[in-house]
């Protein structure tokens, strides 16, 4: 859902380069691209802490 629509430019891809360039000045635009990156932010937090845990699980047994 992160990359879509895929044409002709994923909405995520579309505001990150408007934001490199310059051209996201707006609060409502920065407010909608972080909006759509949250979702993204919150599964590699999770991610982390599982490999995390799972990693520092398996050295302590050790």
């Amino acid at each position: 859902m992160a990359v879509a629509p895929i044409n002709p430019e994923p909405h995520l891809v579309e505001k990150t380069r408007m934001l490199l360039q310059g051209q996201l000045t707006r609060p409502l635009g920065i407010f909608d691209l972080l909006y759509h990156l949250a979702p993204m932010v919150l599964l590699a937090i999770k991610v982390w802490r599982m490999v995390k845990s799972k990693w520092v699980g398996d050295t302590a047994h050790k």
